[in-house]
């Protein structure tokens, strides 16, 4: 079972490499490069304003430790197929699990300990948290995450789910240890760690099912975050008919020459991923302009995130693209491509226009909401009119 698993994570990986490098382009790097030291050198900014400590300070470092904790799943890679040509080994599914459950603790483990070197100053200054209980505390949190794999690979062998609970009493504990006595996380986690590995299996039914369910829904999440980027094969999107946008679809003209255009219209209004990407890209730009008042570093996030998400809307058009019903359309293809571009723009547009509100209120009207203003502006119309057309000029080549 080991060589099992062994074979079939070499392929995972691979696979994962693939669209890896696909992500990581140099585009990309280059804006999460801007984007990472835009985040810090607000982060630097914020701590300087935290001149004494807060009473509430170890409930957020708690809270944003839960948060942390739940991050990263048990990584079985089992297969729909598994339940039928495995059953004959189903009583040495624990060898299987005990090497799913190493490899499924790389990522969640190395997050962790990132996330929480970077929440130490905050530690330390809001909430008085000395060094050596830090590492106390956040020892506790690596101890708690190994326990919940090990969790989430007992409720294989059951119906039940104990994933919430556990993470409500994770959050309780720390809280009550924070507040009394930082030793307190660690005795706890360690005697939850130990509690449950010393649960047995034996004589229990794997759930196959359950497992098979649990892991397509973990792939699902993780190819949902590649085909923000790329193509994933064999993803389907949910559509939505949301009639409470029509009033801005409703604006296209229904006439021979806006037929893409309808279509990319509505396309974008109901398909889940794609609008709600939009969504939440301008909720973080917005949400960041507000608390960062420099106005360079306001200006290099405001273009970031126009970029950001002209970007992500590229693979949006590849779906009509590939389309083979298209192709018979009594249209030219010019007008395939200019009418993609009028909705990047236009969805930049109504971006950059919802920026102003954090803009104007942080700066009011002065010279540097116009540079901001402006630096957006300018990254919407680079974008717009000279990266895109080259770009979809390619996909269609």
């Amino acid at each position: 079972m080991n060589l099992l698993f062994k074979e079939r994570l070499k392929r995972h990986q691979t696979s994962q490499l693939k669209y890896l490098r696909l992500i990581f382009n140099d585009q990309f790097v280059i804006a999460l490069i801007f984007l990472i030291g835009s985040l810090g050198f607000w982060y630097s900014n914020f701590l300087e304003t935290l001149t004494n400590s807060f009473w509430w300070a170890k409930i957020v470092v708690a809270l944003i430790a839960t948060i942390l904790v739940s991050v990263g799943h048990l990584a079985t890679l089992l297969e729909n197929a598994d339940s039928t040509f495995l059953l004959a080994k189903e009583a040495q599914m624990n060898e299987y699990l005990k090497s799913a459950k190493k490899y499924s603790l790389i990522f969640p483990v190395v997050f962790l300990v990132v996330s929480l070197f970077i929440m130490y100053p905050f530690a330390n200054i809001a909430a008085e948290m000395k060094m050596v209980d830090y590492l106390i505390f956040a020892s506790s949190i690596i101890v708690i995450k190994v326990a919940m794999i090990e969790i989430e690979a007992l409720e294989l062998f059951s119906s039940k789910s104990y994933r919430y609970l556990i993470l409500g009493l994770v959050f309780a504990i720390e809280v009550l240890a924070l507040y009394t006595s930082i030793y307190g996380a660690l005795l706890v986690a360690a005697a939850l760690l130990i509690a449950v590995m010393l649960q047995s299996t034996t004589g229990k039914l794997f759930n196959w099912y359950k497992a098979i369910k649990k892991e397509d829904a973990r792939s699902f999440n993780v190819k949902k975050f590649y085909n923000l980027f790329t193509d994933v094969p064999g993803l389907s999107n949910k559509i939505v008919r949301r009639k409470y946008l029509d009033f801005i679809v409703n604006r296209v003209k229904l006439i021979h020459q806006n037929t893409y255009l309808y279509i990319y219209s509505r396309g974008f209004v109901r398909n889940n991923e794609y609008i709600g990407l939009f969504f939440r890209l301008v909720v973080i730009q917005t949400a960041i302009l507000f608390f960062v008042k420099n106005v360079y570093l306001s200006a290099a996030i405001g273009g970031l995130f126009i970029y950001l998400v002209g970007f992500q809307l590229k693979p949006f058009y590849k779906q009509y693209a590939n389309n083979l019903m298209q192709k018979i359309y009594p249209i030219v293809n010019l007008n395939k491509t200019k009418d993609f571009q009028k909705l990047v723009i236009t969805v930049l547009t109504i971006q950059w226009i919802i920026s102003l509100v954090p803009i104007f209120y942080i700066y009011g009207s002065t010279l540097y909401s116009l540079v901001v203003a402006g630096v957006e502006l300018l990254v919407e119309l680079i974008f717009g009119f000279i990266l895109l057309p080259r770009d979809l000029k390619k996909i269609d080549e």
